[in-house]
């Protein structure tokens, strides 16, 4: 009430906890209001995720918005981001509980394993401090655990 002609109206707010914010203003035009394309849409996610050391860009993904998706990007040219993206929805990251971590993955193995089965399928794209689960021959079985 009582906003000039020309002017938008900042009063109104979308329900649903900040997860939704208004896509335009209402405009006062000549004692009317112009409500074209006044809506609300899903929040879009206002700051960078947290991706805690070892990322890069991640500042590049503030402001997407909500369906948006953020490919993180790890300092080490040789490690891998797990998970490899974020989706921005209603404001927020997710996943949410998982803190999105670089490491360097095994892709391929130095020595040969006598006697294994499936190497190096099963080991592929094994992470930095993980173990790897491989079968071996029939009438052997895995002396020791592989790690990478």
């Amino acid at each position: 009430i009582g906003t000039p002609s020309g002017k938008e109206c900042h009063g109104l707010s979308c329900e649903g906890d900040g997860h939704f914010v208004l896509h335009r203003w209402p405009r006062c035009i000549d004692g009317s209001w112009d409500l074209r394309d006044v809506r609300c849409i899903e929040a879009p996610c206002t700051s960078a995720p947290k991706g805690g050391n070892g990322f890069v860009g991640l500042e590049g993904c503030t402001g997407l918005s909500s369906g948006s998706v953020c490919t993180l990007n790890c300092e080490d040219e040789l490690a891998e981001a797990n998970p490899p993206e974020l989706l921005c929805h209603k404001g927020r990251w997710h996943p949410e509980h998982i803190e999105p971590t670089c490491k360097r993955a095994c892709h391929g193995l130095a020595v040969a394993i006598t006697d294994a089965a499936d190497l190096p399928q099963a080991c592929a794209w094994t992470r930095g401090g993980e173990s790897c689960d491989f079968g071996c021959l029939p009438g052997y079985v895995p002396s020791g655990v592989l790690r990478c």
